[in-house]
């Protein structure tokens, strides 16, 4: 007996002597994700034997490549030159213990602070479901600006370094083959107004079994008006609004204008001559007013008759109408300078029986203007212009009963592009610009402006839903912005006997979109080159 607990003892001492010898090798930090110039960093080796680094990246220098135990060890990165601006990776073996261990750095050849997806390719994918990995290589934390209602990410934010991000996407079971970008970004420090990001492209294939195409939840989208030949329906100028329980919508044919309004079923509002660039809006007493283009401008209310309003400039370039709580109507005009022939005056104008200026700017070339007024009834312009130095600024002005001052205290960014300007019915400031074929989405918060989206392209409109909720129209697309991810909506697919009627392939033109008593979403836009006038109506 006695023996035998002197084994046991003895083998439990060996068995705590080989646990307490066991190796171990750990990096502080795995990965480094650096800008352009030439920097060193350090890295602490916790390690109980020896090791030893290899595979060292000509353009990485370490302060010592073996040791024995813990240390600290210094990296030198030198500048990347490439002149093609191309990232390089670099990937340090650690080795200890017959086991390796990876460092990796990456290092762009510019001066910002990008995020890059290590080793970027467009995936093509089949009908089935798939889960695949990616890398992201950011400098700062990343989030995802934007992506496909179908795809998956998990993480959807990110801290600085490499961050390994599952990609999952489900089966295809619709019967289109589709695709998406899914834009990965974090902000610039060095300039606010230019977030850097990177793309993943994905394309998927339809299943070869299709489903019932009759299925109603197939598709998301129901044609309320207009027909599916894209042939028929010649029409061009749109403008709607939804207002007291009924959609209205303006829109000119080649010999006469219309105002049609839609509460159940469609109806005839009210017809005058052909007519362009209409800007519609509905007062809360149900009446129509509008401004448009007819051998001159004009200003008019529709009760259902034509109630012509005169205009109060003598000429215009471009005009710009909202509506009060009181229906006062509210004007933007700018116009052009008979002696220097540039477009220098913008006027703001009131109507309540006749018309009073609240407002004038003169600049050296006024580009764009819109003009909105808040729940408090306070008017708001937005517009660019260029200065006489040739720079481009675009500012958002209020008007507090006597004077314009500039919201946010200074002009938001410098732009010549297309804009556009909502305001909600909880006084939240929405602005969508065009730069550097880069469009951005910018609301005003806490004094300032603060982008909250940015695309490759263009933005043509943005809109508010009956809950403040914004939505854009980009490249042909309407992205909805939901936990502040931009999530594009359903292609614009209709069922029509049997056939996929697929409008989202054709230039879109003079689209609008309202939101009515249910928060549905109602688009109306004119099919390009055949100028073929569609209204669908949203499910979800």
């Amino acid at each position: 007996m006695r023996k035998a607990l002197c084994f046991i003892a003895v083998f439990f001492l060996i068995a705590c002597s080989n646990d307490s010898n066991t190796s171990y090798f750990e990096l502080s930090q795995s990965s480094f994700a650096l800008n352009k110039p030439q920097q060193t960093i350090t890295v602490h080796i916790s390690c109980n034997s020896s090791w030893q680094a290899t595979d060292i990246p000509s353009w990485i220098t370490l302060q010592q490549t073996q040791g024995n135990g813990d240390a600290d060890l210094q990296i030198v990165v030198s500048q990347n030159n490439d002149q093609d601006g191309q990232t390089r990776t670099g990937i340090i073996k650690f080795i200890s213990d017959n086991k390796v261990y990876l460092l990796t750095i990456v290092q762009t050849a510019a001066n910002s602070f990008p995020i890059t997806i290590v080793n970027n390719e467009v995936h093509h994918l089949d009908y089935n479901q798939h889960v695949f990995t990616i890398q992201i290589s950011s400098t700062q934390p990343w989030y995802i600006q934007s992506k496909p209602a179908w795809v998956q990410v998990n993480p959807s934010t990110g801290n600085a370094g490499i961050t390994s991000v599952e990609i999952t996407i489900p089966e295809n079971n619709t019967i289109s083959n589709r695709g998406g970008s899914t834009i990965f970004a974090t902000e610039n420090p060095f300039n606010a107004n230019n977030p850097t990001y990177t793309v993943l492209d994905i394309d998927q294939t339809i299943s070869p079994i299709l489903p019932n195409p009759n299925s109603p939840t197939l598709y998301d989208w129901d044609l309320i008006k207009g027909d599916v030949d894209v042939s028929l329906n010649y029409a061009r100028s749109l403008s709607s609004d939804f207002k007291n329980n009924t959609y209205y919508l303006m829109h000119t044919t080649q010999s006469t204008g219309h105002i049609d309004k839609f509460n159940g079923s469609w109806s005839n509002y009210g017809d005058i001559n052909s007519f362009d660039y209409p800007k519609m809006t509905v007062g809360n007493n149900g009446i129509p007013y509008a401004i448009y283009y007819q051998n001159g401008p004009k200003v008019c209310q529709f009760n259902p008759s034509i109630n012509n309003i005169p205009f109060p400039a003598s000429t215009s370039w471009k005009s710009s109408m909202d509506l009060d709580s009181n229906n006062d109507i509210y004007l933007s005009n700018s116009s052009i300078n008979s002696s220097s022939g540039n477009i220098e005056n913008l006027s703001i104008y009131k109507y309540n029986s006749s018309w009073l200026n609240i407002g004038n700017f003169n600049e050296f070339l006024i580009i764009n203007h819109i003009i909105k007024i808040d729940a408090n009834n306070i008017p708001y312009i937005a517009y660019n212009y260029r200065d006489q130095t040739g720079s481009y600024n675009l500012v958002v002005k209020s008007f507090n009963g006597s004077s314009w001052t500039t919201v946010g205290g200074s002009v938001v960014d410098n732009s010549s592009g297309e804009i556009d300007f909502q305001i909600g019915t909880d006084n939240s400031l929405y602005l969508t610009y065009n730069k550097n074929n880069t469009s951005y989405v910018k609301k005003f918060n806490n004094g300032s402006w603060s982008t909250i989206g940015f695309f490759n392209g263009f933005i043509f409109r943005v809109f508010l839903d009956n809950n403040n909720n914004p939505y854009i129209f980009c490249n042909g697309k309407i992205k909805k912005l939901v936990n502040s991810q931009w999530v594009e909506l359903e292609p614009f697919k209709i069922i029509y006997n049997n056939q996929v009627i697929d409008y989202s392939g054709y230039e879109l033109q003079d689209i609008t979109m309202s939101f009515d008593q249910e928060n549905k979403l109602i688009v109306a836009f004119i099919i390009g080159g055949n100028l073929s006038l569609k209204v669908l109506r949203y499910r979800n």
